[in-house]
């Protein structure tokens, strides 16, 4: 199913015109160069152009043929969204040179959002991320809902600039990605039975092309599983960080 996502990006310092322009079929136009042009070179775009006495604004509205997290991440991949971003000391930094990337050069080109039942806790979000000082793009994966959390409230911001498409996720599954789903309902039988092993090496791999930063563990089937987010959120959720590992009844 076709799904889009919007994109806004602002030209200062242009002759101001009259109207508006819309163009509803392929099209590249040859006037923009990069990264504009990256930007458009895509199966369908739709374009608005805005215009007044101080700008110009050119919205694009990308087309993805994708319902799932898998789907969508390859779709971006193959847009130029090669490179992995991650949170770490509350900065987003691209991992390929391990530097963080400045606020101010964050332009979130897409987010999409993959939401399941409100009961079931549960929720990813995808960004699509152009680097304005190097020109890199890349994704920054939130598998768990939780930037709010690991972000600085600058960065958290920043992310949340661009329009999203919220989706509907699976719900009420027994699985995912391979890995056992925990409902918040049996967590509150034993929540000492699970933690939340972090940076451990034995992680299995991640389907969406990057590696997983964070993955709960049943302490009593000793294995990796799932844990929704309304898990993740509670105080009791013992955090095991890989190099002070001392997780209860593990070999």
């Amino acid at each position: 199913m076709t799904r889009i996502v919007s994109l806004n990006m602002v030209f200062v310092k242009v002759k101001p015109s009259q109207g508006n322009f819309r163009c509803d079929v392929p099209w590249r136009p040859p006037i923009f160069g990069d990264p504009i042009q990256q930007h458009l070179a895509m199966n369908r775009v739709v374009v608005h152009f805005k215009t007044n006495e101080l700008k110009c604004i050119l919205e694009v509205e990308m087309i993805l043929e994708a319902d799932d997290v898998v789907g969508t991440v390859s779709e971006l991949v193959k847009r130029g969204y090669s490179r992995e971003y991650r949170i770490k000391d509350r900065q987003l930094y691209d991992l390929s040179v391990d530097e963080p990337v400045l606020v101010s050069d964050i332009c979130v080109d897409a987010s999409v959002r993959f939401g399941s039942n409100p009961d079931a806790g549960d929720g990813t979000n995808i960004y699509a991320i152009s680097d304005r000082s190097t020109r890199n793009k890349g994704l920054l994966i939130d598998p768990f809902d939780l930037l709010d959390q690991e972000c600085s409230k600058e960065l958290f911001a920043r992310l949340k600039t661009a329009p999203r498409e919220t989706l509907k996720g699976e719900e009420d599954v027994p699985s995912r990605y391979g890995l056992r789903k925990v409902y918040k309902s049996e967590f509150e039988k034993d929540p000492d039975r699970f933690v939340l092993r972090i940076g451990f090496p034995d992680f299995p791999p991640c389907p969406f092309a990057q590696s997983f930063s964070v993955l709960g563990f049943d302490t009593a089937e000793q294995q990796y599983v799932w844990l929704v987010t309304a898990i993740l959120r509670d105080s009791r959720l013992a955090r095991i960080p890989y190099q002070n590992a001392d997780t209860p009844d593990n070999d």
